[in-house]
């Protein structure tokens, strides 16, 4: 009986220490698999300033005073949220008073993931963490990874330096290549250039070979014997759509990420059970409509003609930027782009027609007109009832006077997209 009691006294004992042990291992972990709650404000800054990201959501509050240590510098203060840096070669950090951190690369990069020290390990990473331990209290080792500049991406590949061949598995989308050079001062001096590639260039269920050749720290990679660049290149980053991971011969050098949005916009107006509440949070996480810095949306405000601009041109992925080297939306240059399909819009010339609210029948004729449907108004109707755009059984009911509110518009873009009608025609 005494044999007994020390053999069950033993394998408690050591149950608690292996418990004990695994617990202390990793006590944060588990933030890596958090929902990130945050503004539609604060996600909409991540949407406009951030491409590769590495993201925790804390459970506890941000210590936001924690940066007078003289380590951080702070670059941009709003109500509750700080953006900043560790140093000019570190990544951006921003950091709100709820517990969310994300250190990413700047939009600029084009969503290149930046290596420590020239190796595989990721800078992103190890800035989060740095901040993590500043404003938080722990120390992390786990992370959520995502590319603001390209959304649809789950998975990433990183090749520094390396020749190896990789086999696409069948039905992958390559969404976007990144080319980088490491051997600069600071982001601003980096060469930043996104690839989109056909087909012929990286192709689903084919293998390539991929071959960096250079010397002395110089040289460019090759895709099947072709050159990607003519400038100087050291990195490639892979962002695509896949069940699967890229497969490679070899992995010295590679490092794979899996990518998701656990990013979760709260509307401090909004009530969850608003009837387009989820439609609301669609377009917020598209990009299409943004909040404001206090965390409300202002869902029964009415839909000026230039917010409608914006939502429609962001929807169909026009370049607005009046830069050609920048890809920042630009109402001006959204006008400008809208302006050869002829929609019955008034801000094209008259810029305080922009301010004035924008009716449902202007609003019906756009829709109709973008893809190729008629211009008058019944006929318009007839576009939206056709495709499930509206509830409205006949114009009368459709109240095409009438102006529309801040919360309606994302209802009309969710059906366009749930009936594909996502190219301007």
């Amino acid at each position: 009986m005494k044999k007994m009691f020390l053999s069950v006294l033993l394998l408690f004992t050591f149950s608690i220490q292996s418990m004990n042990v695994a617990d202390a291992s990793s006590p944060t972990d588990w933030w890596s698999e958090n929902e990130a709650e945050l503004s539609p404000y604060v996600y909409s800054y991540l949407l406009d300033h951030a491409g590769f990201s590495a993201y925790i959501y804390a459970d506890t509050k941000a210590d936001l005073s924690m940066q007078v240590n003289g380590e951080f510098t702070v670059k941009e203060k709003y109500k509750n949220f700080i953006v900043g840096e560790y140093d000019e070669r570190s990544t951006n950090i921003l950091v709100t008073s709820d517990g969310l951190v994300v250190s990413y690369s700047p939009k600029v990069s084009a969503g290149a993931i930046f290596p420590e020290n020239k190796s595989t390990k990721n800078l992103h990473f190890r800035e989060l963490q740095r901040a993590v331990k500043q404003f938080v209290g722990p120390t992390i080792e786990k992370a959520s990874y995502i590319n603001f500049s390209s959304l649809d991406s789950n998975k990433a590949l990183s090749m520094y330096r390396y020749w190896s061949e990789l086999t696409i598995p069948y039905q992958t989308s390559i969404q976007s290549v990144v080319l980088n050079d490491l051997y600069t001062d600071g982001f601003e001096d980096y060469e930043f250039t996104s690839i989109s590639l056909l087909p012929a260039v990286f192709e689903s269920g084919k293998t390539h070979n991929v071959e960096w050749k250079g010397n002395s720290g110089r040289g460019n990679f090759y895709i099947d014997g072709i050159e990607l660049l003519t400038k100087r290149t050291s990195q490639m980053s892979i962002f695509y759509t896949s069940n699967e991971n890229i497969r490679v011969d070899e992995i010295e050098n590679i490092q794979f990420y899996n990518l998701s949005n656990r990013f979760t916009p709260v509307i401090s107006d909004m009530k969850t059970s608003h009837g387009a509440h989820s439609e609301v949070i669609w377009a917020i996480k598209k990009g299409l409509i943004r909040g404001y810095e206090g965390g409300s949306f202002k869902p029964e405000s009415t839909l000026t003609e230039g917010q409608f601009v914006s939502v429609l041109s962001k929807y169909f992925n026009l370049n607005t930027s009046l830069d050609k080297n920048s890809t920042v939306f630009n109402l001006e240059g959204a006008y400008i782009a809208l302006k050869k399909y002829n929609f019955p819009l008034n801000g094209y010339k008259n810029k305080d027609a922009r301010s004035n609210p924008i009716s449902r029948g202007t609003v019906a004729q756009v829709l109709s007109m973008s893809q190729g449907g008629p211009k008058d108004l019944n006929g318009a109707y007839n576009f939206l009832a056709e495709h499930q755009l509206t509830n409205a059984t006949s114009l009368s009911s459709y109240n095409a006077s009438s102006s529309l509110k801040r919360s309606h518009i994302s209802s009309f873009f969710k059906r366009m997209d749930s009936a594909k009608l996502t190219e301007l025609k």
